[in-house]
């Protein structure tokens, strides 16, 4: 029976937030485990939007990673579809981030909708004074 499990492997360039990933593969039958050493250049993050805090009063944040690269639309609307508010973010390295005002919403729940090319991220917001 053969088991093949990955490991991290930092001690070729620490600290330069490269990844590397070393490939063990495990024989039965006291035979010689087998490693190779690649650069995990091609892992992708998954497209994902934070909203902090959750409940808010006063102001929002939000974080997204894993887009595609260009213009962003955020949109808040209310429970009954309504949009109160748009913006239009740059993304960078697929990342992008946004300090909202929430001092004038109204206590309830909001949706927060990101639009990045063909992904869309969806959130709920809460506010409560």
């Amino acid at each position: 029976m053969n088991y093949l499990f990955f490991a991290a492997d930092h001690d070729i360039a620490p600290a330069n937030g490269d990844a590397y990933f070393r490939y063990v593969r495990i024989y039965e039958e006291g035979t010689p485990c087998a490693a190779r050493l690649e650069e995990a250049a091609d892992i992708s993050i998954a497209p994902n939007m934070a909203v902090f805090p959750n409940p808010a009063s006063d102001r929002l944040g939000m974080n997204a990673q894993g887009l595609e690269n260009g213009p962003a639309a955020l949109r808040l609307y209310n429970f009954l579809g309504q949009e109160l508010n748009a913006w239009t973010l740059e993304t960078a390295g697929g990342q992008t981030s946004l300090e909202i005002p929430a001092n004038t919403l109204d206590n309830g729940t909001y949706l927060l909708r990101l639009q990045s090319g063909k992904q869309m991220l969806t959130k709920h917001v809460v506010i409560q004074r």
